[in-house]
């Protein structure tokens, strides 16, 4: 829904104006540093490949972001989790192709613990008949799993 911060504009020079004019006067070569720093496990030819489609949905959109209460940042993480999921099956992404575009939706999915923590639980510490039961049904998201101590 639009709110009057939509019209609102950062006072001049903004950071971006400040960024955009010092990048015009450097003479870094910025695509072959990107290069040199970034091509090697294949991040540039990722990031191409996921980042027009992210671009083209609206939810993706970090235009309001920053403007949304604890709750509705907390509803947006959901629905862009599941969104992406449903983009992995949708594109065929690897689980690296899915890294990538979490990374680009730069915000803290609910579902970080599921990945991060779940996940490596089960695969470190559960024995090879729990591994064998559990990890198909958690990779599939099947089973959507949690933490505690």
């Amino acid at each position: 829904m639009p709110d009057f911060t939509d019209k609102l504009l950062p006072a001049e020079p903004a950071g971006s104006s400040i960024l955009a004019k010092e990048r015009a006067q450097s003479d870094v070569p910025v695509k072959e540093l990107s290069e040199h720093l970034l091509s090697g496990n294949g991040f540039l030819e990722r990031q191409a490949r996921v980042l027009p489609i992210l671009e083209k949905d609206p939810l993706f959109s970090k235009a309001r972001q920053q403007n949304l209460s604890r709750p509705e940042r907390f509803h947006l993480g959901l629905a862009r989790g599941k969104k992406l999921r449903r983009l992995v099956d949708q594109h065929n992404w690897t689980e690296e192709d899915h890294e990538m575009a979490v990374y680009l939706c730069d915000d803290v999915s609910p579902y970080m613990v599921h990945v991060e923590m779940f996940i490596t639980t089960i695969e470190e510490q559960g024995n090879d008949e729990q591994r064998d039961y559990w990890l198909p049904k958690v990779y599939d998201w099947e089973v959507i799993g949690c933490y505690a101590q």
